[in-house]
C-alpha cells in the first residue's frame, strides 16, 4: 500500500529557524526513500520557485503572491497575519492538489499549520497526524497566548495520532487532556553522513574565519533567546578563565537577545573572549562543531535538543542541563555532562573538567558519536513515522 502524504510545514529550507524546519526537511526526504509519496506545502520564500522537486519530495510554496509573507516578523501582529495567510493558502492548495493526488495522510506540524490541518480534517475527513515539536506552555509558561494553547489542544484532539518529539513533550500533550493511547514518541534524528568529525583542514579553516586561534573553544549554536540560558554561560566564563585563560566562547546563531548578551559580556569584562558569529551556513556547521573542544547548551527549557545530537555526531563532547527532553539521550558522564539549569558555577565546573581532562573528552566524544549512529538517525525517525501512518490509515 503506497502512502501518499502531504506535509504542512511553516518552516522548510531556506526558511529554517529551529528543529521544526530541520525535522520537516530531513524526515520528508527519509520517508520518500522508504517509498512514500511525499508532498510539502510550505510558505513563500523569495529565493525559491512556487513549485520545485527536492529530490523525490515535491515542494509547494504559498501564498504564491508575496502578500505579507515578505515582511519582517518583528511585530507579532504581522507574524500572526502572515501565518493566517499561509494557513488559508495551504488549505486551498491542499484541496486543489488532492483532486489530482488523493492524499492518504495529512501531516500537520505544530500550531503553525493547525488551522489548515483542522479545516482539511473537517472538510475532507482525511486521516491526520499531528507532530508536536513544542507547546505554548513550554515556550512561554504562564505568559503564553491562550488561543494558541486552544489551537494546539483542538488539533491534538482531532488528530488520529499525535507524535511528540520527546517523552517530555508527550507529558505536555497529556496535560492537555489528550488520551495517552493516541500519543506516540518519535525522536528527532541527525544526518550522520553530514554531521561527522571534520578534517583537520576544515577545522583550521573555520577557526581562522572566526579568529579563534589555537586555544580552547567552547561553542553554542542555536536561537539567541532567553530559553537557551546563554546569560548563565556568560556568567560561567569568568570562572572558566581562571583555569583556562585562553578560552574563547563562540555563540553562533541569531535572535533578538544578541545585543543584551553583548552588553552582558562587556559588563562581566569577558567581551574579548566571546565571539558572536551571527547566522552560520548549514554547510559550515560540521566544521564548526568539530573545531570546538566542548559544545554547551545551557537550556532552561528544551523540547528535545537537536544541536546537542549534531555536536555528538561530530565527535564533540557536550555539556547541557537536565531541562526538558535532553536527559532522554544525554547520559551523564557517559556521552555528555548534565548540570542544573540556572547554575553558572556548575556550568563552569563541567566546562573546565572537560577542557582539562583529555581522556574524559575522548571517551564522551566517542560514546556520543556511537549513540547517535545507533539510535538517532533520520532513517529511524522515518521508519517510526511510516508505522504511525499505517496506524492512522488503519483507524480511518
Amino acid at each position: 500500500m503506497e502512502v501518499n502524504v502531504c506535509m504542512l510545514l511553516w518552516e522548510y529550507p531556506p526558511l529554517v529557524q529551529g528543529g521544526l524546519g530541520v525535522h520537516g526537511y530531513e524526515n520528508s526526504k527519509a520517508l520518500a526513500k522508504l517509498g512514500c509519496k511525499v508532498s510539502v506545502i510550505t510558505r513563500f520564500a523569495f529565493s525559491q520557485p512556487v513549485f520545485h522537486k527536492d529530490g523525490n519530495v515535491r515542494v509547494y510554496r504559498v501564498p504564491e503572491r508575496k502578500l505579507v509573507m515578505t515582511l519582517p516578523f518583528n511585530d507579532f501582529r504581522v507574524f500572526l497575519s502572515a501565518n493566517l495567510a499561509f494557513n488559508i493558502a495551504a488549505t486551498a492548495k491542499f484541496f486543489k492538489l488532492d483532486g489530482e493526488e488523493n492524499f492518504s495522510i495529512c501531516h500537520v506540524h505544530d500550531w503553525l499549520s493547525a488551522i489548515a490541518g483542522l479545516t482539511i480534517k473537517e472538510s475532507l475527513g482525511k486521516p491526520m497526524v499531528f507532530t508536536v515539536h513544542s507547546t505554548e506552555s513550554v515556550r512561554s509558561g504562564d505568559r503564553g497566548i491562550e488561543p494558541i494553547r486552544e489551537l494546539e489542544k483542538k488539533c491534538a484532539e482531532r488528530a488520529d495520532v499525535v507524535i511528540a518529539v520527546s517523552n517530555y513533550i508527550k507529558q505536555e500533550v497529556l496535560r492537555m487532556g489528550i488520551r495517552e493511547r493516541k500519543v506516540r514518541v518519535v525522536h528527532n534524528g541527525v544526518d550522520v553522513k553530514m554531521f561527522r568529525p571534520a578534517s583537520k583542514k576544515s577545522r583550521r579553516r573555520v577557526r581562522e574565519k572566526y579568529g579563534l586561534g589555537d586555544g580552547p573553544v567552547v561553542l553554542f549554536l542555536g536561537r539567541l533567546d532567553p530559553s537557551k540560558g546563554l546569560d548563565y554561560l556568560l556568567r560561567a566564563l569568568p570562572v572558566v578563565l581562571e583555569e583556562e585563560p585562553e578560552v574563547k566562547v563562540v555563540i553562533g546563531g541569531q535572535g533578538w537577545l544578541e545585543p543584551v548578551l553583548v552588553s552582558l559580556a562587556k559588563l562581566l569584562g569577558v567581551e574579548d573572549h566571546v565571539v558572536f558569529t551571527g547566522y552560520v551556513p548549514s554547510e559550515e556547521l560540521p566544521s564548526l562543531y568539530s573545531a570546538a573542544d566542548v559544545f554547551v547548551s545551557p537550556s532552561l527549557c528544551e523540547p528535545f535538543g537537536l544541536t546537542l545530537l549534531e555536536a555528538m555526531a561530530c565527535g564533540t563532547p557536550v555539556v547541557s542541563t537536565y531541562a526538558g527532553g535532553i536527559p532522554e539521550f544525554v547520559k551523564p558522564m557517559e556521552n555528555g555532562i548534565l548540570v542544573d539549569s540556572h547554575s553558572p558555577d556548575q556550568l563552569a565546573y563541567a566546562i573546565t573538567l572537560l577542557l582539562q581532562d583529555e581522556e574524559l573528552r575522548r571517551k564522551i566524544a566517542e560514546n556520543g558519536r556511537r549513540h547517535v549512529e545507533k539510535e538517532f538517525t533520520w532513517e529511524r525517525t522515518a521508519e517510526k513515522t511510516l508505522k504511525i501512518y499505517m496506524e492512522a490509515l488503519g483507524k480511518a
